[in-house]
Order: C-alpha cells, then structure tokens, then sequence
C-alpha cells in the first residue's frame, strides 16, 4: 500500500467508532453517503461534497465556489447546492453528514426557522429532505476530513472539482 491510499483511505472511509451521537454505523446497500465541507476565504466561500457507498468508497467528489459567506449562512447553502445535486442523480437513499451541528439541528426541526439570513435556503433543504429516504446527522470535523480537504484545496486553488465514479487511484491529492 502506497502513502497516497492510506491517506486517502483514512480521509474517506467515515469510521463511526466511539461516537458520541447516535449514527448509523452501517448503511443499507441502496444507500450513499454524502459529506458536505466549507472552507472560507478573504475574497470566496468554497462548498465540497463527496459521495461514498455504503461500504465507503468514494463515487464522486464536486466543489463550488462562491462569494464570501459567514461560516453559518456557508454551511446551509453548501447543503442546500449539494442536495440539488443528488436530487438530480436520483439517489433513493442517502445518508447525510455534516460537521454543523446548528446547521443540522435547524434542518432536522420541524419548527419554523428564526435564522433570518438564512430562512430560504433551510425551507429549501427540508423540502429537498421533505418524502425521501434521506437522513441527516452531525459529525465531527475529524470524521469529515474529506469533505473539508477538498473544499481548502478548492479554496487556495480557486479551482472547483467534479470527479464522478473515480478510482481512487486516479484522483490528484495534493499534500
């Protein structure tokens, strides 16, 4: 094993172990897993996503960037332009991770949001929830490395990614 798949193995696979949430630890075998990360920057905001299978191989990793955002209002519609996206590839079941945990608290209630700068893209990501199998749950940072790695590589890069059903062995790390 060469130290480009050990990093990579230990930066996509999300171990669960000792954690202090209830998580699921294993997935159904229809699902994907889908992390989401932000990095913000003086001049721009960069959103990442990757998805994984329920065994924790990565299908595919997608970034954007933005406008300056506050790290909150970042989070949100990170989730919001990621739930866009696997609502177009029609997944039916889909596990999500993100490392806000008001982000995930105001998504997951059912009561109306009084996050003013944020009000839309919430109702936008409960709709996009809204009659699906999907799930929602809060993660650590340390579990959500991947997600974030690509996100400040986008960032210092001012280069968006989108690598779809990529072997591991052909995705470009930069370390």
């Amino acid at each position: 094993m060469n130290s480009k798949d050990s990093v990579l193995d230990r930066l996509s696979v999300d171990r669960l172990e000792d954690s202090p949430i209830s998580a699921p630890i294993s997935f159904p075998s229809d699902a994907c897993i889908v992390h989401t990360g932000i990095a913000v920057g003086k001049e721009e905001t960069a959103f990442a996503m990757a998805i994984l299978d329920c065994k924790g191989n990565l299908i595919s990793l997608a970034s954007k960037l933005t406008t300056v955002l506050t790290p909150h209002l970042a989070e949100i519609k990170a989730l919001e332009w990621a739930t866009d996206l696997i609502e177009r590839r029609g997944y039916p079941r889909v596990v999500w991770f993100c490392d806000s945990q008001v982000v995930v608290k105001e998504v997951k209630d059912s009561n109306e949001s009084n996050s003013w700068f944020a009000y839309n893209e919430i109702l936008n990501v409960r709709h996009a929830f809204a009659g699906k199998q999907w799930s929602l749950f809060w993660t650590s940072r340390n579990r959500n490395l991947l997600a974030d790695l690509i996100a400040k590589t986008t960032l210092s890069s001012s280069s968006v990614f989108y690598f779809d059903f990529c072997c591991r062995d052909t995705i470009p790390l930069i370390f």
